[in-house]
């Protein structure tokens, strides 16, 4: 794709853009409800990256990139990484939370590491100011879909040792074809053409073992006819409850401001949680709660989320670890117990 045709849906891939809240949509389908412990998630904000990718924004381009000199550091446009690091964290403190081995080499929750993650997926910024070379543009960039599964899973190749880490996911047929301008690699078992219900978020969330990345396409609902807002961003999934019409999740992107915080905001529960309802096209459809005013917003400016912004699940990204269920953990231990106590039977016999 022309990156420069392509700036606008590319430009707010990872920052937030104030959208109006669209038409009212279907009743939600009752039962769905689902959780993970949310403090068991890393909390890094995307603001905090600070890798300069100068090979992108794509390779056919060339490398070096005819836009290296406009490469800058990619924490605007960071949240998929970095919502990939805070998934692989909760893994990580689940599996030893149970008395597991770490999965994992290197802790997936440091800055470090969402650079690394960065490399691996590809992630770029592009900001050129100087008038020339064609247009001027600010914080151009993101992650395309592709390569964050692409990414994500070289990094498990490389900092898995046990292997026992699995990915998959769902890509929905209306995912911006922009975002999608490569293929999907060997172990990805990304299900094109799939959307994301919450049947199947809650089905994973309810698992416990797996962490779950969802990308929010920006816009909105008219006349239950899709209007694209521009961009999307990405976050981690903590739960979801089609009962309340609630859904909860770690925003890299942090809270309030203009500019992506080093810490990342929980959205969760009766004051902070974000709404969430079915569209007639069968898309969870998410709106954050209004909570923040941002007095100084200008038109067109990066603004938090907070202020209202609504868009639609288009993928869900999924990394899941085998490991026994608690319930079969305490079933081992038991066992364990019992041939103890047995042996000691036997030696005082």
């Amino acid at each position: 794709m022309s990156l420069i045709a392509g700036s606008r849906l590319l430009k707010t891939r990872c920052a937030f853009r104030s959208v109006v809240v669209g038409l009212l949509l279907s009743a939600p389908a009752w039962g769905q409800i689902g959780s993970e412990n949310s403090s068991l998630f890393g909390s890094r904000g995307q603001g905090g990256a600070t890798y300069v990718n100068n090979a992108l924004p794509n390779p056919p381009l060339g490398n070096p990139s005819p836009y290296q000199p406009y490469s800058v550091a990619v924490g605007p446009n960071a949240c998929v990484p970095t919502s990939t690091a805070n998934g692989l964290a909760y893994l990580e403190n689940y599996t030893t939370g149970l008395g597991f081995a770490n999965p994992y080499s290197t802790s997936p929750n440091s800055f470090a590491q969402v650079d690394n993650l960065s490399l691996r997926q590809q992630t770029f910024n592009l900001t050129k100011t100087d008038g020339t070379a064609a247009q001027n543009y600010s914080n151009l960039g993101g992650t395309y879909t592709d390569y964050m599964f692409n990414g994500t899973r070289a990094w498990l190749n490389a900092n898995n040792p046990a292997n026992n880490i699995t990915l998959s996911g769902e890509v929905a047929s209306g995912t911006p074809g922009s975002w999608l301008p490569s293929a999907f690699g060997a172990n990805t078992n990304a299900a094109l053409n799939t959307t994301p219900t919450a049947a199947y978020l809650a089905g994973l969330l309810n698992g416990k073992n797996n962490a779950v990345e969802l990308t929010i396409e920006w816009g909105k609902y008219v006349n239950n006819v899709w209007q694209p807002g521009g961009g999307g961003h990405e976050v981690a999934l903590t739960s979801i409850n089609m009962n309340t019409s609630s859904i909860g999740f770690w925003d890299p992107w942090g809270f309030g401001g203009i500019n992506p915080a080093n810490t990342a905001f929980l959205y969760e529960g009766a004051t902070f949680g974000a709404n969430v309802s079915v569209s007639n096209d069968g898309y969870l459809y998410v709106t954050y709660p209004t909570v923040v005013t941002d007095s100084d917003q200008q038109p067109n400016e990066f603004a938090v989320g907070a202020d209202g912004s609504t868009g639609r699940i288009v993928v869900a990204m999924v990394e899941t670890i085998a490991v026994p269920e608690p319930a079969s953990v305490i079933m081992l231990s038991w066992v364990m117990v019992s041939i103890t106590m047995v042996r000691r039977r036997t030696m005082r016999g």
